[in-house]
Formats: C-alpha cells, structure tokens, sequence
C-alpha cells in the first residue's frame, strides 16, 4: 500500500545524505521522473526544517535517468556537479538508509 494525502499517492522516496555530517532527510515523490525529483531536490534544499544545505561541489546519484534532465539543470543552476555512482557500494550510505527506512515502513505498516 502506498500513502495518500487527499487525491495526491505517494509510491517513491527521494533520500539525501550528506556523506560528511551524515545527516539524512527524504522527500515523498508521487513520480519518479527528472521533473519531481528536481522539484524534491530544490524544496528539501531550500526547506527552512531541512538541515542539508545546498551541494558545495559534488552530487553523488545513481545512474538512474530520474537524476537526468531538470535534475541536471537544476543543479547547474547552483553551479553543483553530479557524480554518477560507479556501484552500490560507491553509495552506500544511501542504500542503507534506503533499507533501514523500508524496514521501518514495514514495520508501522504490519502494526496497523
């Protein structure tokens, strides 16, 4: 089951870490496409709550093509250069964000 706010379906999760603080945020996308994460990124970004801060230099992302496109755009906006993962391990850190947030969600979704 996925969550739902009023007409709006939540299935994908955009998850940051920042590899120096390790601090971790995530934002609820609807789509995973170039244009929601770009809308993801800049909102976690430039949230107030958010405690990561715009990408010094480098932005380190998979090689999925969601990270293409606006995302792309968008980071050379901020003059931010996008680093494409050579393995799993090369972000690892997220992967295991990724599990530890899928176990939670399994978790408080089995205890309703």
């Amino acid at each position: 089951s996925y969550d739902q706010i009023g007409n709006k379906i939540y299935k994908f999760v955009l998850n940051c870490v920042n590899i120096v603080t390790c601090i971790k945020w995530t934002y609820s996308l609807t789509k995973r496409d170039s244009t929601s994460v770009a809308i993801g990124f800049e909102k976690l970004f430039n949230s107030q709550k958010c405690l990561l801060t715009w990408p010094k230099k480098y932005l380190m992302v998979d090689g999925g093509v969601e990270f293409w496109g606006d995302v792309i755009r968008l980071m050379n906006k901020y003059s931010v250069n996008i680093r494409i993962a050579n393995s799993k391990e090369s972000i690892g850190i997220v992967e295991r964000f990724n599990k530890i947030l899928q176990k939670w969600s399994s978790i408080i979704q089995d205890a309703n």
